[in-house]
């Protein structure tokens, strides 16, 4: 979704580090790691935002992500860690629902617990009081969906 929003719109993508990181390192062994995906992942966003004369960055992922992943993984997370989720806010996030088959992936490693970690991530951002939309659907209502949430971003 995020490249293709990116390649619709022409706005800079921010990648998802953490794939670079576990293509390079293996798998993630602590938290520690986890705060410098986010360190990264933060550096990606500004570098791909700089220069640019446009008012929107599509970033492929965000410090909830790397939040949810750490305390699902280590349960306690690190201040640091909690500190880039509370201070580095996006304008809105496409939060997918995982209504569609699963496709296999060598870094993605819950095909079975989808479910349980979309409502994570949704719990996370309704008590973070950020702005989300839940994309559901097929490939086609997917994207309609959206491209409606950012006109409407765009307009507010």
């Amino acid at each position: 979704m995020a490249k293709w929003l990116s390649s619709h719109y022409g706005w800079p993508l921010a990648e998802e580090y953490a794939r670079h990181y576990l293509e390079h390192h293996g798998d993630i062994q602590d938290a520690k790691a986890l705060i410098n995906i986010a360190k990264a992942q933060v550096a990606a966003e500004d570098y791909a935002a700089a220069g640019d004369n446009h008012k929107v960055l599509i970033c492929d992922s965000d410090m909830l992500v790397l939040y949810i992943w750490c305390t699902d993984k280590f349960i306690k997370v690190p201040p640091a860690l909690s500190a880039l989720v509370k201070h580095h806010a996006y304008d809105l996030t496409m939060l997918c629902v995982p209504d569609i088959p699963w496709i296999a992936d060598p870094y993605r490693v819950n095909p079975l617990d989808r479910a349980r970690l979309f409502n994570l991530y949704k719990a996370e951002l309704i008590k973070m009081g950020r702005l989300f939309v839940e994309i559901k659907g097929d490939e086609g209502q997917r994207k309609q969906l959206a491209e409606k949430s950012i006109t409407q971003l765009l307009k507010a």
